[in-house]
């Protein structure tokens, strides 16, 4: 057996980027019958430090995005999907999306993706467009694998291990910039959420969510999912996993004309009657500077969502769905009308 290898000298080949017009999974839910995947078309990038500009000359098509270079300006007239541990970096740039209907078109991004928007503004014209970053409201019951067969029903029951159901693992930091004439901001569980200096404008609220119907389970995977059903503007949710970094600073929160607000927080900062087989550290969690306006910042429960914790007493008679985390966020400096705790432990 012989062996060929090239060396290069102060040269590190990262894998090619794959910029395409495709087919990627919008929506995910379960039925009595099967998982189900909701498509929609769009702009799918893979891959890391990819810009609006490599992925306009990928597509070279001026009717799905075209990118103008002395305005640094893309303008996109399709769905813009960052696949699952890619990188989207926007810098100095506007990202313009062209919805033909209320919401008709979505930035999304895959589990453990990076968004970094830094100076930039992204909005839409006339019609608001929403964002779908991996949820559990949209994505519950996906399986995170490369083994194709593990991505269909039942076998996403039988190795629990291959599903990534009940968190986002994204890296989000948005600085200095303006999104505009959007909906759906849901951050569900990302290692790092940085939104500093930043103004989120015309901000409407909107439910995108299929949830979970009735099947196998169904007891404890609709209490999951109906738990988080409910129109969002700004959604934080955190359950179990570890916070590498979240900072929101100087962050200004307006709502569309007619829209009002609820800016919702369930930050997991305490377990309750269950014992998670991995705890993260206890969060203190801190809102600074934030100018909500006329907005009622309401805190919730948030739950552990999985088989994931044993429990100190009645074990038998109390299931993970059941185990409750308590929520608590601290607001220093900010502006709001109300406050809502809207359910105990909060």
């Amino acid at each position: 057996m012989s062996y060929n290898f090239e060396i290069y000298e102060n040269k590190y080949l990262f894998p090619d980027k794959q910029i395409k017009y495709a087919k990627y999974v919008s929506n995910h839910y379960g039925n009595k019958i099967a998982w189900h995947r909701q498509y929609k078309e769009g702009i799918v990038a893979k891959g890391r430090n990819i810009t609006l500009r490599e992925i306009a000359g990928a597509i070279n098509n001026p009717s799905l995005l075209r990118y103008d270079e002395a305005t640094k300006t893309a303008d996109c007239y399709t769905n813009l999907y960052i696949e699952d541990a890619s990188e989207l970096i926007i810098k100095d740039e506007t990202l313009r999306f062209h919805p033909k209907a209320p919401g008709g078109l979505e930035f999304a991004a895959g589990w453990g993706a990076t968004l970094t928007i830094d100076n930039s503004t992204i909005t839409s014209q006339k019609h608001y467009h929403v964002w779908n970053l991996t949820s559990t409201s949209t994505h519950f019951g996906y399986a995170v694998t490369f083994d194709e067969r593990l991505q269909t029903w039942p076998g996403t029951l039988g190795h629990p291990g291959t599903l990534s159901n009940y968190e986002s693992l994204q890296f989000i930091s948005i600085r200095n910039s303006v999104i505009n004439n959007v909906a759906h901001l849901f951050f569900d569980n990302p290692f790092v959420l940085r939104i500093v200096n930043t103004k989120i404008t015309n901000l409407r609220e909107v439910d995108i969510g299929r949830y979970y119907e009735k099947g196998p389970f169904s007891t404890e995977r609709k209490a999951w999912t109906d738990f988080i059903k409910g129109r969002k503007g700004l959604w934080i949710m955190y359950k179990y996993s570890d916070t590498l970094d979240f900072e929101l600073d100087n962050v200004t929160i307006t709502g569309a004309k007619g829209e009002t607000l609820r800016p919702t927080f369930l930050v997991g900062t305490e377990y309750i009657n269950c014992i998670p087989r991995y705890r993260p550290g206890f969060r203190k969690l801190n809102l600074l500077n934030m100018d909500m306006g006329g907005a009622t910042v309401v805190v919730r429960k948030s739950n552990l969502m999985g088989s994931f914790g044993t429990f100190k007493d009645d074990v038998y008679k109390r299931r993970a769905w059941q185990c409750w985390l308590t929520s608590h966020i601290g607001l220093v400096n900010c502006r709001f009308k109300d406050t809502a705790a809207v359910s105990d432990r909060a």
